[in-house]
């Protein structure tokens, strides 16, 4: 039998210190917008740079914001255990003592910064729609749940063909399959990841499904299957071939203001 592994006293503690997922990807967020915040033409030229930019930029916050507190962490939680003075044996004896609750904390430091890795990719693509002005609802429920419903449920009730659905996945592999439910009734059903290893013979399976990728651009100039494929977008041809055009449809026949 697998004896789990007791949760990490140390990492308790270490969560008091270390800035949350909020404050870490509105951090990157305005700093990679850094003069461009609301300039709409900027980020919609710019969108595929600034989600790429911004992913990497709040990773390199998570980075900074652990490596300074993991050590005050540690040190908080042997204060009170370690006496102020001891022999080189005494100190080697501690670390034998506390060994498995420190072992149990780099463990959980590593998985947190598995599960930290893409955070701020949904959050950026939400926050830029936002500065955009596109109608749209969040994670409403349909037949399914997508993340984005343009331009808003009540319509999609009405005529559901008319909407686009756009769901976010920053890595896909086999995944997309679990997708072709989120409502797949609208004009268009757009998934927009960073995953540069989808392969050249599943790809033709996401477009027999409807499906259409919507990548950054250097994703879709770097992979040559990806290039060929009139179903990848890049974020971008995204906004001015599919998203702009059908929101001056919604306005000119009054559906939304």
């Amino acid at each position: 039998m697998v004896r789990r592994r007791k949760k990490s006293p140390i990492f308790e503690v270490f969560k008091d210190y270390i800035l949350s997922s909020d404050e870490i990807k509105k951090t990157a967020l305005v700093k990679t917008l850094g003069d461009h915040a609301n300039d709409q033409e900027y980020i919609k030229s710019n969108f595929s740079k600034l989600v790429t930019d911004t992913e990497k930029k709040a990773y390199e916050i998570f980075l900074i914001s652990q490596n300074e507190s993991a050590p005050i962490a540690i040190s908080e939680y042997l204060a009170d255990k370690l006496p102020e003075t001891f022999t080189k044996n005494e100190l080697l004896q501690s670390i034998n003592t506390y060994f498995e609750d420190i072992d149990s904390f780099f463990l959980s430091l590593s998985q947190s910064r598995k599960a930290r890795a893409g955070y701020s990719f949904q959050y950026t693509i939400n926050e830029l729609f936002h500065q955009l002005d596109y109608p749209f609802d969040e994670q409403p429920i349909i037949n399914g749940q997508p993340d984005f419903l343009f331009p808003n449920k009540e319509y999609y009730l009405k005529n559901s063909i008319d909407c686009i659905i756009f769901t976010v996945k920053r890595v896909i592999r086999e995944r997309w399959r679990q997708i072709t439910n989120e409502g797949t009734r609208g004009m268009g059903f757009y998934l927009a990841t960073i995953d540069d290893k989808i392969t050249e013979l599943e790809l033709p399976r996401i477009k027999d499904n409807k499906i259409n990728l919507v990548v950054p651009k250097e994703i879709k100039e770097k992979v040559p299957h990806y290039r060929d494929a009139d179903h990848v977008l890049t974020f971008e041809s995204f906004i001015l071939d599919k998203l702009d055009p059908a929101v001056k449809a919604w306005k000119r026949r009054g559906i939304i203001s």
